[in-house]
């Protein structure tokens, strides 16, 4: 719950709904670049959708490759013969 007051008590930008009862929020128009703050490093949002990307593509392949179908070549054996 303080995290939530602390977070409410700091200013809302003009572009953001926030609904303190619910906990929910609204995005209400895309901001401009200029009204982003300025401690957001988007090379790092960047890197890091990339490196999520490259994961569910290497996930992707792995199941790919569990799923595919096998070609299992079966030979009959003939019954041993008992040595009496």
């Amino acid at each position: 719950m303080q995290a939530a007051s602390r977070s409410v008590a700091r200013s809302v930008p003009d572009w953001v709904e926030v609904d303190e009862k619910k906990f929910s929020g609204v995005l209400k128009a895309l901001p401009e670049r200029g009204e982003i703050l300025p401690d957001i490093n988007e090379s790092l949002v960047v890197e890091l959708y990339s490196s999520n990307q490259r994961r569910v593509a290497s996930m992707q392949s792995a199941i790919a490759e569990f799923l595919r179908p096998r070609i299992v070549k079966v030979t009959r054996r003939r019954p041993a013969t008992p040595a009496w």
